[in-house]
């Protein structure tokens, strides 16, 4: 069992009311189904993926690319393109696709925005970008500012299944 589905499992045997929001990236145990039939509410990503991929991928294209720039602010431009290039090499065939912070330039570069989107997500999550207070703060900021021009995505849906858990 691993520590989140154990707290939640123990919270719900004592009596209150759980909800678990989380990564659909790696299993929960006790799983999923478990927990709900104990009466926890289980909220995941659809798909295999983690916070970071999930808005890195439902994001407008304007406001990754303002995510993008606050994690160059809270790491530095050179650590993060440093990250990037690191792993674009590895999903490139070798081939840098990171030419700069302006994300419109890697797609100039022959990236496709998907590719794009998946490398700032994967970037994102294993070098922990967002991971603190403050980081996560900016991260909320961008988006909330996002959600208004994204509200069928799994990103917009999956927080109104927050809020309404929360507030009933």
């Amino acid at each position: 069992m691993d520590r989140v589905g154990v707290a939640v499992w123990e919270l719900r045997r004592l009596g209150y009311d759980t909800a678990l929001f989380g990564d659909s990236d790696r299993a929960i145990s006790p799983d999923a189904k478990k927990l709900v039939g104990q009466g926890v509410a289980v909220i995941q990503w659809n798909g295999k993926v983690s916070t970071e991929q999930r808005i890195a991928a439902d994001l407008p294209f304007l406001d990754l690319q303002s995510l993008f720039e606050k994690a160059c602010q809270i790491h530095s431009e050179a650590r993060v393109l440093e990250n990037c290039r690191a792993e674009s090499k590895e999903q490139f065939d070798g081939k840098d696709m990171v030419s700069g912070p302006k994300l419109d330039a890697w797609k100039k570069a022959g990236a496709s925005e998907t590719s794009v989107r998946q490398l700032i997500g994967l970037v994102a999550r294993e070098k922990a970008w967002f991971k603190d207070l403050n980081a996560g703060n900016a991260l909320g900021k961008v988006v909330v500012n996002a959600l208004p021009k994204i509200p069928k995505t799994d990103l917009a849906a999956k927080l109104k299944l927050v809020e309404q858990w929360v507030y009933g």
